[in-house]
This record gives C-alpha cells, sequence and structure tokens, in this order.
C-alpha cells in the first residue's frame, strides 16, 4: 500500500509535467511538514490510577502544487502518521520500515479551477479540507495527528466588494448497495458591507440514509429507522473589530432542525451560541491581550417528549475552543473562558486560559470534544441528574521560535472535578485530571 500511494503521487506530478498543455518542470511546486508531539495524561478517566503511558505522536506532509494553467492547479498531499515504537516487531529488536502498524494516506487530492467557464466561480473537485469560520462546526482538526479532509465539490464566488458566495457537497460515508449513504451540503453568505466587521450566514444539511441513527445523545432513541434522517444547521457568525481601541468580537449561533423516522418519529431542536471578546493593551512592545469567551450548547432535558435537542456540532476543530485537554464538546454545556497571552521577545509566546464548565440540562451526559454525535460522553451519564458543575481546568502554553521554520510548543493543563464527575466516578475514586505536551513543528 505504501509503494502504491507513493507511486500515485509521482505519477500525478509527473502527469502534471508532461501533459502539452499542463504544467512543465518550473510549475510545480512542493511544500510539507514534519509534527511531532509526546504527550501524556494522568487519571485519564478521572479516576485514581488510570494513568495513559507517555505516547509520541508523529506526522509528516509532502504536498504537491501544479499549475497547468494560470486558472488551472492540481493538489496532492501525502500524509503519514504513526506513533513511535508501534511499528516494533513481536520479538528480535526494531521491526523494518514495511512492518507493523501504520498510516500513510493521500491527505489532499483536489482539481482547482480559479474561473470556471469565464463565470469567476472557483471550483475545488476532490480531497481537500475545508475550514469554515471558527472551525466550530466544519474544520480540518490539524490538531490531530490524522486531521480531517472532505471528499467534495466546493463553488466559491467573491460578488465584488459586497459578499462572498460558497456551496460545498461532500459525501461523508458511501455504503454502496443501496441508498445508505450520508452526505453533507454547506451553503454561505459571506457579507462583507458593514464597516469593520464580516457576517457569514449559513445553511447546513446532513442526510443520512442508513438504518442507524444518526445523531444520538444519553436520553432519546429510537429503533426501525424507515426514512431519511435529515439534520438541518442554520445560522450566523460576525466577526469585527473596534477601530482604535484594541478590541474584538466573534459571536456565532446556531439553530438544529430534522428529523430521525423510525418505530417513532423525534424532532432535532438544538441550538447553540458562543461570544469572544478580545483586548490588547495599545502601545506595548509584548503584545499583551486579554480575552473572554462564553458558549452555550442545548442540552435534552426529557426523554420521552420525542425530541432529540442536545446540539451537534457536526465536524469541528475542537481544540482550543474549550481547553487544551479536549475534555468538552459544544454539546449540553456553559462555559466561560478567560485568556491571556503576551510576546516575551521575538521567540517566545506564552499564553493562560481558565475554564469553567457546567451543563445546559441537569438530566443529559457531558459530552467529550471528539463525539459530536454520538451518546459516548465524557463520562457515562450525569449519575444523579440534579447536578450541573462539571468541572474548571487551567490551561498553560508557551511557543517558542527556533528559527523560520520550526516551532517548539509545550503546553500544561490540569481539570479540576466537580459535582458531576466526582458524583459519576465516586467521590472517594474521583481525581483531576493532568495533560501535558510538547510538540515539535516544521514546515518547509
Amino acid at each position: 500500500m505504501k509503494r502504491l500511494l507513493l507511486s500515485v503521487f509521482a505519477a500525478a506530478i509527473t502527469a502534471a509535467m508532461v501533459l502539452p498543455v499542463a504544467a512543465t518542470a518550473s510549475d510545480v511546486t512542493f511544500s510539507g511538514s514534519y509534527k511531532l508531539r509526546g504527550e501524556s495524561r494522568a487519571h485519564a478517566t478521572f479516576t485514581k490510577g488510570d494513568n495513559n503511558d507517555p505516547v509520541w505522536h508523529q506526522r509528516t506532509r509532502l504536498t504537491a502544487n501544479a499549475a497547468a494553467t494560470d486558472d488551472t492547479t492540481v493538489k496532492v498531499t501525502i500524509q503519514d502518521t504513526r506513533d513511535w515504537g508501534s511499528a516494533q516487531a513481536g520479538a528480535g529488536g526494531p521491526a523494518l520500515t514495511e512492518s507493523g502498524s501504520y498510516h500513510l494516506d493521500v491527505h489532499e487530492a483536489s482539481l482547482n479551477l480559479k474561473n470556471l467557464l469565464g463565470t469567476g466561480v472557483a471550483l475545488t473537485a476532490g480531497r481537500q479540507e475545508i475550514n469554515l469560520g471558527d472551525q466550530r462546526l466544519v474544520g480540518a482538526f490539524g490538531w490531530n495527528q490524522n486531521g480531517r479532509s472532505f471528499d467534495a465539490l466546493r463553488l466559491d464566488y467573491a460578488a465584488g466588494d459586497s459578499a462572498d458566495i460558497l456551496l460545498i457537497s461532500s459525501k461523508i460515508n458511501e455504503v454502496g448497495n443501496g441508498d445508505r449513504d450520508q452526505d453533507f451540503y454547506v451553503g454561505q453568505v459571506t457579507v462583507k458591507t458593514i464597516p469593520n466587521n464580516t457576517l457569514d450566514l449559513y445553511a447546513m444539511l446532513l442526510r443520512d440514509s442508513s438504518s442507524t441513527q444518526m445523531v444520538t445523545n444519553g436520553q432519546t432513541s429510537v429503533t426501525g429507522i424507515n426514512d431519511v434522517q435529515t439534520m438541518w444547521t442554520y445560522g450566523g457568525r460576525l466577526n469585527g473589530n473596534v477601530p482604535g481601541i484594541g478590541v474584538t468580537y466573534t459571536g456565532e449561533v446556531a439553530l438544529q432542525t430534522g428529523e430521525v423516522k423510525g418505530a417513532t418519529t423525534l424532532d432535532i431542536d438544538a441550538l447553540a451560541y458562543a461570544i469572544k471578546l478580545g483586548y490588547a493593551l495599545p502601545n506595548n512592545s509584548n503584545m499583551i491581550k486579554f480575552g473572554y469567551e462564553y458558549a452555550s450548547a442545548s442540552g435534552d432535558g426529557n426523554s420521552t417528549d420525542n425530541k432529540l435537542e442536545t446540539f451537534s456540532n457536526l465536524f469541528p476543530t475542537n481544540h482550543g475552543h474549550f481547553g487544551i485537554a479536549d475534555r468538552q464538546g459544544w454539546r449540553n454545556m456553559n462555559a466561560h473562558g478567560f485568556k491571556a497571552q503576551a510576546n516575551v521577545n521575538d521567540q517566545l509566546t506564552v499564553k493562560a486560559a481558565y475554564w469553567l464548565f457546567g451543563l445546559d440540562e441537569k438530566t443529559d451526559a457531558v459530552y467529550g470534544a471528539g463525539n459530536w454525535n454520538t451518546s459516548a460522553s465524557l463520562i457515562a451519564a450525569n449519575a444523579t441528574g440534579t447536578q450541573d458543575k462539571v468541572g474548571s481546568e487551567l490551561d498553560l502554553v508557551a511557543n517558542y521560535k527556533i528559527n523560520k521554520a520550526v516551532g517548539l510548543q509545550a503546553g500544561w493543563a490540569r481539570y479540576f472535578t466537580d459535582d458531576v464527575i466526582d458524583t459519576s466516578v465516586g467521590s472517594a475514586n474521583a481525581e483531576d485530571q493532568d495533560f501535558a505536551y510538547l510538540q515539535l513543528l516544521a514546515k518547509f
């Protein structure tokens, strides 16, 4: 498989070089990155004695961009991800390169046309990263070793200085036998006529034709699904600043509707919103900044009303929104975040944050960062259904620029448990969680 993927990569670049109307060798550019991160997590399930062994994650990416014409490019990114030591032989010392466990794949492979049929519309067709807004709902999840890419058709149109229009059609899951696929569609208009602001208005549709419930929570489920499941997400995102005083702000609100038809019909009815404020001290060489964020997402307070009211945050880049320990998703939650950042010098930047987490609905679960569409949660459920204080998290991060291509980052977080977690795991066994990492990133 490894040799096959490398052969495909080489063949694609070779084709771009030799086609009569395509690129010459000088029109092909290469770039890439190498990332190595060591992680350690103590009390992974907030239980005494439950400690994860430290692990080193490695990711290597190589990207080729071939310009066939002024308006036409082909992009291919090959990615290899592995954990150090995972490819070791059972006995006899280190394994050979081709043995053991690794993941080599095509992360991106797309055709890009800047001016489709002279209309001014840009087309991107193929496997691609997609990042929308703050990536609360759709993002490439670059923190993760594998990341996320979409098999999609994307159309972009810039209507002068007034607005941008975006349309996306993506295949999430292709089953092959009958209409059992899952598809994702996005329509977005970005309004640029508001001074010092941009406004994104979007509609997203997740459509699922399988017989498995598309979105679940800890409260409501249905069997015997007999029709196409739909979940619409309508929302708006305002991003702007107040000139002259160093204040920035972002606000986003999203409403979800839809149906899951089975033995009974479940109506999707959920809401989420987030507000971020930032302030940079004027005339300071250290670029000292302060920030505050409030985020809320609905939970399900009634398991018998045939409604799914737990918000589902689709395909997010969750890391960085609710603490670096990645213990909290944008589902059934209320969160307050307090942040500070400073440049110590030209090479070193330090950041600190403190988060407070609570439940929107006491009878619903606490949902982890990676479980957007399932009932799997950070803990099994809210054990008593009468408490809403989940916990808090303190984050410290330092970024050091070794040179213009290489950066070193270190982070530490402590998650302090509160009533919901303490009760769910048992107060006698509950333990605060520590997460630490050291990351080396090189780009070329």
